[in-house]
């Protein structure tokens, strides 16, 4: 039987070659930044929920009321092509998102909403119950205009839009 020669054994136990020290350098490397991974997401959720209880105070909610709310969602899956909800009904298709409180929500095909219901329909999404003083009163950030004033063109809409979204990212 064939020994190893001692020095060869000795040397490949006690002192690793520069591939294993790249290789357990990397683990570590690796395993920092999966750490990192989880507090940026935990941190993004966190930001994600305070957004949305703020909202749902807004709109007259309780936070209870939104998760209750939520429950449905529990297994849907976002993707490129819209919302799915695998193993539900209609095999995976997209899911229609559920009207406004404003919108009615009829089962029958309804036509589209002018410019103007769609910002007071996403006026109250974002502003909740005070949404309709909130468009009639004049407004600094809309160079004293009414938002209500400023409907009737697309410039207008646009500015009234963008504070709205500026409102909803709690700027």
């Amino acid at each position: 039987m064939e020994s190893l020669p001692t020095d060869a054994l000795a040397g490949s136990v006690v002192a690793p070659s520069a591939i294993d020290q790249e290789i357990l350098r990397l683990q570590q490397e690796r395993d920092k930044l999966l750490a990192r991974r989880e507090v940026v997401r935990h941190e993004m959720l966190q930001n994600l929920a305070d957004a949305f209880a703020r909202k749902l105070h807004a709109a007259g909610f309780t936070v209870r009321e939104g998760i209750q709310a939520l429950r449905p969602y529990a297994n849907v899956k976002l993707n490129a092509g819209g919302v799915e909800c695998p193993g539900g009904e209609g095999g995976g298709q997209a899911l229609q998102r559920a009207p406004t409180r404003a919108s009615g929500g009829g089962a029958a095909a309804q036509p589209q909403p002018s410019a103007q219901q769609s910002i007071e329909s996403y006026a109250q999404q974002v502003l909740g119950t005070e949404w309709k003083e909130w468009l009639d009163k004049p407004n600094l950030l809309l160079g004293g205009e009414r938002p209500n004033g400023l409907l009737g063109s697309r410039v207008g809409l646009a500015r009234v839009r963008a504070l709205l979204e500026a409102f909803e990212q709690g700027a």
